[in-house]
């Protein structure tokens, strides 16, 4: 009991400083995504959207994601690697990484990330 409470006052004096009380929760704001793979779209929805250096942001998903979670993908990963180019990969519930290759910001819709093979869109 002397714990809990401890814990409460800590996060209450956290929000009272301005302090997020959990780091990761504070970083990551809610978007709408959408998630294409072979002109068939995979994912249209609510995300998390986390910002990263250079423009490069990460989305994940709710568990109940459809396609996208059926694919066994927790995360996906759009990393910046010159104006306008980015290298898209995604991790799974193992943390191992996939590349999914190289993809072009669209010039009609600047939200969007795309290849020959796939497209990811976050808003």
């Amino acid at each position: 009991m002397l714990r809990a409470a401890g814990i409460a006052l800590a996060l209450i004096g956290m929000a009272w400083s301005g302090t997020p009380a959990f780091a990761d929760a504070a970083a990551a704001k809610p978007a709408r995504c959408s998630i294409w793979m072979r002109n068939a779209i995979q994912y249209d929805g609510p995300c998390s959207f986390e910002a990263e250096r250079g423009g490069s942001f990460s989305l994940s998903f709710p568990w109940d994601a459809g396609d996208i979670t059926l694919r066994e993908i927790d995360r996906i990963h759009v990393r910046i690697i010159s104006p306008g180019v980015a290298q898209v990969s995604d991790t799974g519930p193992d943390r191992r990484g996939r590349s999914w290759g190289k993809a072009r910001r669209s010039n009609l819709q600047r939200a969007c990330w795309a290849s020959a093979d796939f497209r990811v869109c976050a808003w």
